[in-house]
């Protein structure tokens, strides 16, 4: 994403809350991809402010997908990533296995990936079953993983060449190492996309993310 200085804001009524990311939304959607930090202490209200903005861009067509760290999973590789997974196929927890593996290949096929790494890669990392049809990835554990985020990196960017995309992710300051590297890859892939990154932290953001570009909110 290219360089821009970090902006530090004071946010007040619903109006405010809703426009502050105005520049950054309508910059993404017009192809400049964004990411936006919102920093602040526990219960400051970070998470209010991410849903407010969800809730005013209801009327513009994008997808929207999201996930969250915890306190408890900062050792569960691509805990967040599988929450996005998740909601960016639309699964509402109700699907058989073999229902979520078709609506998997159906949602990959729209955005033009290849089928037998990505379904095999995240099947696996989902816990259903993969289907016979695709072959077997002769791959170490840490060239899996490299492929697996390689291909939620191109899932995303992908589905941004057909709508404005936002990825929205809760306390940045718990998350896993396989998912701040796809953090940084996405930052570092999206210049050009019509992507949102929004995260919400505490003060102690990883510096992979800090150090780089971004506008800010600072409740503080």
């Amino acid at each position: 994403m290219g360089r821009r200085s970090a902006r530090t804001r004071r946010l007040w009524g619903a109006r405010t809350r809703c426009a502050c990311f105005s520049t950054d939304w309508e910059q993404a959607r017009e192809g400049r991809g964004q990411l936006v930090l919102v920093i602040g202490e526990p219960g400051i209200g970070k998470s209010g402010l991410v849903e407010e903005f969800r809730g005013c861009k209801r009327e513009y067509p994008h997808l929207w997908v999201e996930g969250a760290s915890g306190q408890f999973f900062q050792s569960t590789p691509l805990h967040a990533v599988t929450q996005i997974l998740h909601e960016g196929l639309g699964w509402h927890g109700d699907e058989t296995p073999e229902e979520r593996v078709a609506q998997l290949e159906r949602g990959l096929e729209l955005v033009q990936m290849k089928l037998n790494e990505a379904v095999t890669l995240i099947t696996e990392l989902l816990n259903l079953p993969t289907p016979e049809k695709y072959s077997l990835l002769t791959l170490t554990p840490d060239q899996k993983r490299k492929r697996l985020l390689a291909n939620q990196t191109a899932w995303l960017l992908n589905a941004a060449r057909g709508q404005p995309v936002v990825m929205a992710m809760e306390d940045l300051h718990w998350v896993d190492p396989s998912t701040l590297e796809l953090t940084q890859t996405l930052v570092e892939q999206a210049a050009t996309a019509r992507l949102m990154l929004l995260y919400t932290a505490r003060p102690r953001v990883p510096c992979v993310v800090a150090d780089a570009s971004a506008s800010c909110a600072d409740h503080t």
